[in-house]
């Protein structure tokens, strides 16, 4: 029968060990159940008992000493530690990236990266673009042949078709990156083209709203972001701009005269050279007047603005491009660096395409509102449900949260801080649902707000048009896609005593993004070093376990020098060079 004591956890061994009465209960069980034939006699007078006791004694003084702290186990009696004693748990516990999740803690650890989801390619999925050329097994000769070396064979034009029909290859081990960017306090949302520059000219004061409409496409041509960062960096005025019309802005040139149109939205095409070289065009770019009072802007007004300062009113797009190619230089960097033998990344990382998700509402509010920032407060809370942060904890507050410094540790080291797997979410973003409950919620929580009513949800394709879903409650988003809350073509009327009132558009834009500077990623990787504090024991004191014997025994402190010789003593140094056993084995 297995004892408590054998079965008990290790770590709880050390304080067991110094119970004696229950060392000696528990051997003396063993020795009933095991002698009970034979041995009949346990009382103390017993020579075995006085043995086992003894040893028992030995026992609960070695669990004493054990249960000393390591650093006092080993310190000198100058109280010095030997060097390099301890490693310290930042450097033996976090590990290289292996699995996604690393990876993607590593990926959401870089700035300006909101989420990355990392997808192993299995086969010729669907919406994924490989990046390399396909390859063939020409058996013949026992090679491998691109697409295009096929057609230099020497063979008939079928055992060619028959080549590329059967005998493509696959390669395993490689991975798809996709990546959300966060928002900035400055830049705004990376994700996001649109933004507000302010103009202070002779006859026009105020802001212009602008949003760029294949801004997703310039997102995901990395090279197209590196020559324009390089060449802005070197020289802002090395990158020009060529401003041509949009067919958009067609309906208003009936006469020829567009130009001279006053206009609340324009429309244009921006091709940007640099160095004189046509780098990438920016389709569909709005450009909206908050101009005081008017009602709009002449295009060629416009046109001259937009020019003015070597189109120093475009600098914040360029900012957020340098922002961007730094970005996928920091992305590469680091899957390079921890990327596993055999394994590698397609080449092309994509931001996620986005569709446009708009809402409507009327919403009852307090007197004292300040309905700007409730409408950004609802702004925010509406992006953080489509989209969450992660959050990034301390050291101290995963410690709070009862999480041990094994599970803290575990995987790569981050400089931002430390992220739980739990609310990392799943590795896919490519089944996005909009839920008008959840989203009503969220509305809810906004402080000042007394009802909200007339909820409506829409998503609008390139076109601007809607995309029709069946179920009211629930939008179900195209596959592979993200939505992105097209905040200028949603709508809210908040209600102070039923008198309804329209916020500024550009005031709660401005709230916005100070609510946003909540969600940037702050370095906070410290991890405390142990305090040791180390006391010498001077454990090497030992005493024979024979002097714990009666001095009847005649036999360690009791067994004097004299005896050594006389034959009538030879029993007690059996006995004593019985006990060494023991001594040896404690």
């Amino acid at each position: 029968m297995e004892s408590n004591l054998v079965r008990t956890d290790m770590d709880q061994l050390p304080s067991l060990l110094e119970n004696f009465s229950l060392l000696r209960e528990k051997a003396l069980s063993y020795i009933q159940q095991t002698a009970s034939a034979t041995w009949t006699d346990h009382n103390i007078h017993d020579p075995g008992i006085t043995i086992m006791e003894a040893l028992c004694y030995a026992l609960a003084d070695v669990g004493f000493r054990m249960n000393f702290p390591m650093q006092d186990l080993i310190v000198d009696n100058t109280g010095t530690l030997p060097e390099k004693a301890f490693y310290y748990p930042k450097d033996i516990l976090p590990c290289h990236a292996v699995t996604i999740h690393d990876f993607r803690k590593l990926l959401i650890d870089l700035p300006l990266i909101k989420n990355a989801w990392i997808t192993p390619i299995l086969d010729h999925q669907e919406g994924i673009t490989l990046d390399y050329d396909p390859m063939y097994v020409y058996k013949k000769d026992g090679v491998l042949l691109l697409e295009k070396d096929i057609k230099d064979l020497a063979i008939p034009q079928h055992e060619k078709d028959d080549l590329l029909a059967n005998a493509g290859i696959f390669l395993k081990g490689l991975y798809a990156i996709s990546i959300e960017f966060e928002s900035q306090p400055l830049l705004g949302s990376i994700d996001s083209s649109e933004s507000f520059e302010g103009v202070y000219e002779k006859d026009f004061f105020g802001d212009i709203y602008y949003d760029i409409g294949n801004w997703t496409e310039l997102l995901n041509d990395r090279f197209a972001l590196s020559q324009i960062a390089k060449c802005y960096a070197a020289n802002p005025k090395d990158v020009t701009i060529v401003i041509n019309n949009s067919p958009k802005n067609k309906y208003n040139n009936n006469d020829g005269k567009l130009d001279d149109r006053v206009l609340r939205e324009w429309y244009y095409e921006l091709e940007i050279f640099c160095t004189g070289q046509l780098v990438f065009t920016m389709k569909e770019v709005l450009f909206q007047p908050f101009l005081g009072k008017d009602a709009g802007i002449a295009g060629k007004d416009l046109k001259l603005l937009l020019t003015k300062n070597d189109f120093g009113f475009f600098s914040t797009v360029f900012k957020k491009v340098q922002a961007l190619s730094s970005a996928y230089t920091d992305i590469y960097t680091v899957l390079n660096q921890n990327r596993n033998v055999c394994e590698d990344f397609l080449r092309q990382i994509a931001a996620i395409p986005t569709v446009d998700f708009r809402i409507c509402a009327d919403i009852d509010v307090e007197n004292n509102a300040d309905i700007e920032q409730m409408q950004a407060e609802i702004f925010h809370r509406i992006e953080e449900y489509i989209s969450p942060t992660i959050p990034f904890y301390s050291f101290d507050e995963l410690m709070a949260k009862g999480k041990s410094i094994e599970q803290i540790l575990e995987g790569p080291l981050l400089k931002h801080g430390f992220i739980l797997e739990e609310e990392m979410g799943e590795n896919s973003f490519r089944n996005f649902t909009i839920n008008l409950s959840d989203i009503i919620n969220a509305i809810f929580e906004t402080k000042g707000l007394i009802n909200c009513r007339n909820v409506q949800l829409s998503l609008t394709d390139e076109d601007g048009q809607k995309i029709d879903n069946a179920n009211m409650w629930e939008l179900t988003v195209p596959s592979g896609m993200k939505p992105v809350l097209n905040k200028r073509k949603s709508k809210f009327i908040f209600y102070k005593n039923e008198l309804p009132l329209r916020p500024n558009f550009k005031e709660s834009i401005i709230k916005l993004n100070f609510l946003n500077i909540n969600s940037v990623k702050y370095p906070d990787n410290k991890i405390p070093a142990p305090s040791l504090n180390p006391t010498y024991r001077d454990l090497a004191l030992h005493f024979s376990l024979a002097d714990e014997f009666p001095a009847t025994y005649r036999i360690g402190r009791n067994f004097p020098d004299e005896f050594v010789h006389q034959p009538e003593f030879f029993s007690s140094r059996q006995l004593e060079g019985y006990l060494l056993l023991f001594e040896q084995l404690i």
